[in-house]
């Protein structure tokens, strides 16, 4: 098992370098920012200040998504942010929510996602590809970052189970992580491949204080957006027992 950390870009900038640099030391393997351009400051610029004060540690979006930025834009950003890194960068990618909906647009649909996962592979390892009828590569980049899907629907997770290097689950319930692992086995099946090979990361909020009531209050709020975030996908949330194998 590894630790990260994934920081909301509602802090300043210095507080957020000064947290990726003492995760590091305290032996975090990841660091990850949230990407929700309209709410919270722009991950890139931070991401490059978070490269360029860490050494080892791994570091990614949690999560983008293919709509918001071109994909060859996104392509361009982690090849360029790999060189700075040494190589230490991963892609967190989803089919975007409150990046979208804060514009009052609907996600993209997991087989957007899917071709966008494809074609940010193919850009960052410096292939040559048809891009909406153009031909197109990225000369100069070096070494494609892996790719974390995340997603709460039988769909995208199915999916995820066929290409993803990583799953990002933004909870830790262990039955409801058991319920999402059941779909990413069913497409790591189908691909082909060993579902063991593919990480999972359990996103979970967590706060520590020697004061425990008010941060049971923080824990809760925390926690309530979950349903929303799954019934967005599924329609309602019944829980993960009865959860639709028509949800995306």
């Amino acid at each position: 098992m590894q630790f990260g950390i994934t920081l909301k870009p509602d802090l300043s900038v210095d507080r957020i370098v000064g947290l990726t640099r003492q995760a590091e030391a305290a032996g975090f393997h990841y660091g990850w920012i949230f990407d929700s351009h309209i709410l919270w400051k722009e991950p890139y610029p931070l991401l490059t200040l978070m490269a360029t004060s860490t050494h080892r540690m791994h570091l990614g979006t949690c999560v983008t998504n293919p709509a918001v930025r071109d994909i060859t834009v996104t392509s361009s950003l982690l090849a360029t942010l790999n060189l700075i890194s040494g190589g230490r960068m991963e892609l967190g990618i989803g089919r975007g929510d409150s990046s979208r909906r804060v514009l009052g647009k609907k996600p993209v649909t997991w087989a957007q996602l899917e071709d966008s996962v494809k074609t940010f592979r193919e850009l960052t390892a410096g292939h040559e590809i048809e891009y909406e009828g153009q031909p197109t590569r990225i000369s100069w980049a070096e070494g494609s970052p892996r790719v974390w899907i995340a997603g709460y629907g039988p769909k995208v997770l199915h999916m995820a189970g066929r290409i993803a290097d990583g799953i990002i689950l933004q909870f830790a319930d262990p039955d409801l992580i058991s319920w999402c692992l059941s779909f990413v086995k069913e497409g790591a099946r189908s691909a082909g491949r060993d579902w063991r090979r593919i990480e999972v990361m359990a996103a979970a909020p967590v706060a520590t204080t020697p004061i425990l009531s008010p941060m049971r209050s923080w824990i809760a709020s925390a926690l309530s957006a979950l349903p929303r975030l799954i019934a967005r996908s599924c329609g309602s949330w019944p829980g993960p027992g009865s959860l639709s194998s028509t949800c995306t």
